[in-house]
């Protein structure tokens, strides 16, 4: 396919250098594509503990799709990075002088160095290779629509016009992620376009010069229509999008589990304006009442997803199990009645002996922890009992789910006298379990929990039990098992504790698996001291190109308030020997690098010579990073508190669906 609107656009030549860096490999590709890479771009696995022989019961596939709220690592290496402002910056004098918001980039870093290194690298891809890259290609695309509309060179929305030229790629993989690219973008203009993607249309068929839209395209085309309703706030173009999915939902039982899915899970995207609480119309054997009008308001919303989880007759549990997410993202601080009212359902459907299917069971207790709070209140008491239950007999996922909506709750301020009335109690359970009640793994997620309830309690100005803090040392210091290492280390990182860093520092000395390894480093760079700067720049300088550890060194010193991990990574570069050598030093300075590393990631992109597709690839994510408009990765927004076990292809698998793109 060839992309005249490329060259276009292009302005001209690009490129000053200020130092270095870029983000981490895709993850799987197609056409010409690129070798897969052991982690993703935060630096992490792209399976998950796979070294350990793990599998998804484990705390690492839950940390792995929550991290973006609790690190905010953008936010924190913006806030840190060095910024010019000011006349007296051009004289020598103030140069820490900030005259405006330190992550916004400039006009001349956007438009004359970025958005041209990216242009450039796309057309070049398309004109002067035989076989293009998809892996390349489609860390372009991504990269453009991260920019958004800040990165515009022309009059309208001139990335939309460019992103949607890939809609009829000859590869899927292309195809797929264009879509999700328009969903990144934010691009009111593209939902038309996508709303005939979704319904499989003549029209539909026609962008995709195919007879009919592949069922994976249709299903990214969904989670890209819920992205870019939540972008825009607009009330009447979130009515209209949500009339899609509802159709699509309401539709023939045969219809794919993966377009369903995502549907349910974009609608929670989409919240619409909050009317007061009806009560249900009781029938009495006159007309009977409308059903639930999810297009009327929120609480529509909330009621007709309700009645989709209820229908166990003609609705796949799978899908079913997407529904109480769904609700508690709805209902999100909202009317306390209709709360209620699910969360009653939701106690019903996880009582001893119910008929319904764990899967389900597993949604409705991670949403109880997302509803429910720590006052005295009888319905609230009484999702802690169930909670607590599961914990001592569920099933095993059930369990661990359990354990972090149990967190959640202890940290969450009700109403009345005893806002906080269950909290000493959640406390003093989960301190039982992470002490010796549970089996290693489960310790490991009691300490994950507390670590969560006290981000929760520093974030809301509340006092951080010391007891429970003491007790999670000891547990950190007693273990020798690499893998619950990492999810102690996590859970010190997360509660921010001090004290806790020279028994960090010390389990760097005993083990060398590199995953647990990086989550210790990690965790040293949340505790956000910089006394953690140096023992993290003695493991960057000597961790001798081992990726993962790597971008978790350099991700914890930007965590920590140090700006050496670029100096030092972009030396590592300049005497880098091989180019098996370079792809990790530029993965990890795209993790978390700053605007310094803008020239010489414009530079690796450009020249396919010197570099390897891989390496070019990061850079070029590593770019979007940088000038990404959002402070939070775009997918957080899908993957925060989400059930995992419960997701066909598109949605969950590594390397293919949407919560494994980066």
């Amino acid at each position: 396919m060839n992309c005249p609107s490329i060259r276009a656009l292009s302005p001209g030549p690009w490129g000053l250098r200020f130092a270095c860096a870029v983000t981490v490999l895709l993850l799987c590709g197609g056409r010409g594509a690129a070798a897969q890479a052991g982690f993703n771009a935060l630096g992490e696995q792209s399976e998950p503990a796979a070294e350990a022989g793990e599998t998804t019961v484990d705390w690492y596939w839950w940390w792995h799709l929550n991290k973006d709220r609790y690190l905010k690592l953008r936010e924190r290496i913006f806030e840190i990075a060095p910024v010019t402002g000011g006349t007296k910056f051009f004289t020598g004098e103030g140069a820490k002088q900030r005259k405006r918001d330190p992550s916004k980039l400039t006009p001349f870093e956007l438009r004359v160095q970025i958005v041209p290194a990216i242009l450039g690298t796309l057309e070049k891809e398309y004109e002067g290779a035989n076989q293009p890259n998809d892996q390349l290609v489609v860390a372009c695309l991504f990269a453009l629509a991260k920019i958004g509309v800040e990165g515009e060179l022309s009059d309208g929305d001139a990335f939309y016009e460019l992103i949607g030229d890939y809609l009829n790629d000859d590869s899927g993989f292309v195809r797929d992620r264009a879509v999700v690219a328009l969903g990144i973008l934010g691009s009111v203009e593209a939902v038309p376009t996508l709303i005939e993607l979704l319904r499989d249309s003549p029209a539909g068929q026609r962008i995709v010069d195919r007879s009919e839209v592949p069922r994976n395209l249709r299903a990214y085309t969904a989670y890209s229509l819920g992205m870019i309703g939540a972008r825009s706030g607009d009330i009447e173009l979130r009515r209209a999008i949500l009339l899609e999915l509802v159709q699509i939902l309401d539709g023939p039982k045969f219809a794919t589990r993966d377009i369903k899915t995502a549907c349910l899970n974009a609608m929670s995207l989409l919240p619409l304006e909050v009317e007061p609480w009806k009560p249900p119309v009781r029938w009495t054997g006159g007309p009977r009442p409308d059903p639930p009008n999810p297009l009327e308001s929120r609480l529509g919303q909330v009621r007709y997803l309700l009645k989709y989880l209820q229908n166990t007759r003609t609705r796949i549990d799978y899908n079913r199990s997407h529904a109480p997410i769904a609700m508690m993202r709805l209902l999100d601080g909202e009317d306390v009645r209709t709360r209620d009212e699910v969360l009653t359902y939701f106690v019903r459907i996880t009582r001893r002996n119910t008929p319904e299917e764990n899967i389900v069971q597993q949604s409705a207790i991670i949403a109880m922890g997302g509803l429910a709070d720590a006052d005295t209140d009888k319905l609230d008491r009484k999702v802690i009992d169930t909670l607590r239950r599961y914990v001592d007999k569920g099933d095993q996922q059930a369990r661990r789910y359990a354990l972090i909506s149990l967190g959640q709750i202890a940290a969450r301020r009700g109403v009345g006298e005893e806002p906080l009335y269950s909290q000493e109690g959640i406390v003093r359970y989960l301190r039982r379990y992470m002490e010796g009640r549970g089996q290693s793994r489960v310790r490991a997620w009691s300490a994950m929990a507390l670590g969560i309830m006290m981000r929760e309690m520093l974030e809301t100005g509340q006092a951080v039990p010391e007891d429970a803090l003491a007790s999670m040392r000891k547990a950190l210091k007693d273990c020798l098992t690499p893998l619950d290492i990492g999810g102690y280390a996590l859970g010190i990182g997360l509660a921010r504790d001090f004290e806790s860093l020279p028994i960090l520092v010390d389990k760097l000395l005993r083990f060398e698996v590199d995953t647990a390894r990086g989550l210790v480093l990690l965790a040293m760079g949340m505790i956000g001291n910089r006394e953690a700067e140096e023992p993290l720049l003695e493991e960057l300088r000597d961790v001798k190109f081992r990726g993962e550890r790597m971008a978790f060194a350099s991700i914890g010193l930007a965590l920590a308030g140090s700006a050496e991990r670029v100096p030092v990574l972009t030396e590592m570069l300049d005497e880098a020997g091989s180019q098996a050598s370079q792809g990790p030093i530029v993965a990890a300075l795209g993790v978390s690098g700053d605007r310094r590393i803008i020239g010489p990631l414009s530079e690796i992109a450009a020249d396919g010579d010197k570099y390897t597709d891989d390496v070019r690839t990061a850079a070029i994510v590593g770019l979007g990073n940088v000038a990404d408009k959002d402070k939070l990765l775009w997918r957080a927004q899908l993957s925060e508190n989400v059930n995992y076990r419960s997701g066909p292809t598109t949605f969950i698998t590594p390397g293919g669906g949407i919560l494994s793109q980066y």
